[in-house]
């Protein structure tokens, strides 16, 4: 377990590519489960446990479809679950540092600037960390991925506003 959490954060540290992982589905499964989790126990500190569990599907639901759609493109479907459980176990990771964040600003709740500081800095690691998987598992060059990522990016932050509770 310490060797494959070790290979996580080398993953995020862009050490290490998707590729050094097990190709095994258990790991899969459990690494998506705890995704979606984890993804419901942060929103809920944010908004209804309803809503934070929709949001919490539809961003796992996003990532695999999302996944899943580019590596059929590129013809690279046997890398599916080590592409995913690097995504997922990566976002995981990011969750995590983001959790006393997340927990510090819903206890104190300013100075909001501070936290958006931080959040932005996890959201741009988030993206540089995407790219770099993304670049091994398409066979594409960091240039090419980084967009891939930004617009990922861009459509799960659309999709996550799209599923907020109505203001008011």
């Amino acid at each position: 377990m310490g060797q494959l959490l070790s290979l996580y954060l080398q993953i995020a540290l862009l050490r290490a590519g998707p590729q050094r992982l097990p190709p095994s589905r258990l790991l899969l499964v459990l690494l998506l489960a705890s995704h979606a989790l984890f993804g419901y126990l942060l929103g809920a500190l944010d908004e209804p446990a309803p809503y934070a569990l929709v949001h919490a599907a539809l961003m796992t639901l996003l990532m695999v479809s999302v996944t899943h759609a580019l590596l059929l493109w590129c013809r690279h479907l046997e890398r599916l679950a080590q592409t995913l459980s690097a995504l997922a176990g990566t976002d995981l990771l990011l969750g995590l540092i983001s959790l006393p964040i997340q927990l510090w600003s819903a206890a104190h709740g300013e100075p909001q600037v501070l936290k958006a500081l931080l959040v932005l800095g996890l959201l741009v690691w988030s993206v540089v960390i995407t790219a770099h998987i993304l670049r091994h598992a398409l066979d594409l060059a960091m240039v090419q991925t980084v967009p891939i990522a930004l617009s990922y990016t861009l459509l799960s932050y659309m999709l996550a506003v799209a599923a907020m509770p109505p203001a008011g």
